[in-house]
C-alpha cells in the first residue's frame, strides 16, 4: 500500500497476464457467523469461469479448467466476510453461484456481474447469502462451553450427555469440559443431519502415558557385558576408578532386546506449561528456517531415569487435527541414580545414513550424528483423538533437517540416552563402546555407550 497527495492509501497491484481481482464483501445470514480461516468455505461456481489456466498462445489452452472456485476469507467483521479472488477477463458470471459453508449451515446467493471483466483492473462485489440447507457437521472445539446455530425444528434421535439441542433456535450447545481427557460425541438427528463435537485442548495431554516402540534397551543392575569406555579419540575413560569402576561399564543392560508387549511396556508422563521458552523446530520441519521454530508447552519424564525432555503438543481446530512433537536438543543433564548415578547425559537422536546407524556426534568430522544444540530438531507424531483418550504415533525413518549427506537428509531411527564425559556435548567427551567386528560393518567408529536406547515407530497412549 502506498499513500497518495490526499492520504488516501492506494494498493500496488501486480496483475498477471490477462487477469483482475474481485474484492467480495459477503453477508451471512443471522446466526451464521464467517471465520476467517478453513472453517468458513466459500465456492464460486460457473461453467464460464477458469479455476486453472494455462495460456496458450494469449489465450486459455487445452489443459485450462473451468468450474467451481473455492477459497476461504482474508477477514471478517461480523456477519460480513472479505475474500478475493483472481479471475480471468471476459468472466461474466452469468449462471453463477456463490456458496458459503459455516458449521454445516449452507447459504447461497446468485452472482451477476454488471458487465464482462476486463483485465488489470479490481471489482468491488457486495453479496448477501440466503440460508438454504444443512450439512453434517464434523467440529472441533476447545474445553469451553458453547454452542453453534444449526437446522430448527429437528428430532434427536441420539446425543452425549454433555451436549443439548434447542429445536426453536437450532442451537446446537455443549457443556465446558472439565474432565482432563478429550470428548467426542455426536448429535443424530431423525432426518440423518449429524453434528459430530470433538472438544480437545493443549492441556488434555498431561498425565501418564504408555509408551511401545520397535523395542528398547535400559539400564539393568544385573547382567549385561563389561568393558571400558573409551574416547572418540581412543584413550580410556574410566572415571577417575579403573577398569572396575561401575560408571566406566558400557552395555550394561538386560540382554534381551525388548519387544514392545506385556509388561515391557514404558510410561512417560507429560507435564503441561504454557511458558516454555525453548524454540522448538514444528510444523514443517523440513530446513532449520527460524520461521518453523515454536515454543513448546510440555515436559516429558520417564524416558530415562530424572532426565527431561522438551515437547509441543498442537492442536488446529478449522482444520480439525491434533499433532504432536519432541524436541530433541541435546541438553546435557546429570543422571541420578543407577550405575551411572552423576555422570552426564543428553536425550539425543539416533540416526541412519544409507542402511548404516552412526553412534555418536557431528562436531565437524567422521559422521558420528546426534545433533548439536545449535542444530535441534523436532520428531513428529500425528494425534488420533477418541472419547476420553488420545493416542500418538511417531514413525521412525523420518528426516532430520540438521544433517545431510549428498543431499540427501539423514533418517531418525530412534531415541537414545548418551553419556558424556563433561557438560559439554561433544565428540571428544562423548563415552563409547569399543569396537567390534559388528561395528565395522554396522558403524563408522564404536557406538555410543548410551544409557538407553528406543528405536521403531512409537505410539503412545492415554
Amino acid at each position: 500500500m502506498s499513500t497518495d497527495s490526499n492520504g488516501d492509501k492506494i494498493a500496488n497491484i501486480t496483475f498477471a497476464y490477462k487477469t483482475s481481482v474481485i474484492k467480495l464483501d459477503i453477508t451471512f445470514p443471522d446466526g451464521i457467523v464467517p471465520t476467517a480461516d478453513e472453517n468458513t468455505v466459500l465456492t464460486l461456481t460457473d461453467d464460464d469461469v477458469y479455476n486453472k489456466v494455462h495460456v496458450s498462445w494469449g489465450e486459455p489452452g487445452a489443459s485450462s479448467e473451468q468450474g467451481a472456485i473455492t477459497f476461504h476469507p482474508a477477514s471478517v467483521s461480523g456477519q460480513v466476510a472479505t475474500a478475493y479472488i483472481t479471475v480471468w477477463e471476459g468472466s461474466t458470471f452469468s449462471d453463477a453461484t456463490l456458496t458459503g459453508v459455516v458449521d454445516g449451515a449452507v447459504c447461497r446467493v446468485t452472482v451477476n456481474a454488471a458487465s464482462a471483466i476486463a483485465a488489470g483492473k479490481v471489482y468491488h462485489m457486495a453479496r448477501t447469502l440466503d440460508l438454504t440447507d444443512f450439512d453434517n457437521l464434523d467440529k472441533w472445539v476447545n474445553d469451553n462451553a458453547g454452542s453453534l446455530t444449526y437446522m430448527k425444528n429437528e428430532t434427536v434421535s441420539s446425543k452425549p450427555a454433555w451436549v443439548a439441542y434447542n429445536p426453536t433456535t437450532g442451537a446446537v450447545s455443549w457443556e465446558a469440559n472439565a474432565t482432563g481427557a478429550p470428548r467426542k460425541g455426536a448429535v443424530v438427528f431423525d432426518s440423518g443431519r449429524e453434528v459430530q463435537l470433538t472438544q480437545l485442548e493443549v492441556k488434555d495431554f498431561e498425565g501418564d502415558w504408555t509408551v511401545k516402540m520397535g523395542g528398547y534397551h535400559r539400564e539393568t543392575t544385573t547382567g549385561g557385558s563389561f568393558a571400558k569406555a573409551a574416547a572418540a579419540s581412543g584413550s580410556v575413560q574410566t572415571y577417575g576408578g579403573g577398569s572396575n569402576d561401575a560408571k566406566a561399564k558400557d552395555n550394561y543392560y538386560d540382554d534381551t532386546w525388548r519387544a514392545p508387549s506385556g509388561n515391557t511396556n514404558v510410561t512417560w508422563n507429560l507435564a503441561f506449561s504454557d511458558t516454555g521458552d525453548e524454540t522448538f523446530l514444528g510444523e514443517g520441519y523440513s530446513n532449520l528456517k527460524e520461521a518453523n521454530k515454536k515454543p513448546n508447552n510440555y515436559t516429558i519424564t520417564g524416558i530415562y531415569r530424572n532426565l527431561t525432555m522438551a515437547a509441543r503438543a498442537e492442536v488446529n481446530y478449522a482444520r480439525k487435527w491434533a499433532r504432536f512433537y519432541l524436541y530433541l536438543d541435546t541438553t546435557v543433564q546429570t543422571i541420578v541414580g543407577g550405575i551411572f548415578d552423576g555422570q552426564y547425559g543428553a536425550i539425543v537422536t539416533e540416526l541412519m545414513k544409507s542402511g548404516r546407524y552412526e553412534l555418536g556426534t557431528a562436531h565437524g568430522g567422521n559422521g558420528y550424528i546426534f545433533g548439536a544444540a545449535a542444530n535441534s530438531t523436532g520428531y513428529n507424531g500425528n494425534v488420533t483423538v477418541t472419547d476420553g483418550g488420545l493416542s500418538i504415533s511417531i514413525t521412525e525413518l523420518q528426516n532430520c533437517p540438521a544433517y545431510y549427506s549428498g543431499g540427501n537428509p539423514w533418517l531418525i531411527k530412534g531415541l537414545m540416552v548418551t553419556r558424556l564425559a563433561t557438560t559439554t556435548n561433544n565428540a571428544a567427551n562423548l563415552v563409547r563402546s569399543p569396537l567390534s567386528s559388528w561395528a565395522y560393518s554396522n558403524m563408522s567408529q564404536g557406538g555410543a555407550a548410551y544409557a538407553a536406547v528406543y528405536q521403531g515407530t512409537f505410539t503412545l497412549t492415554k
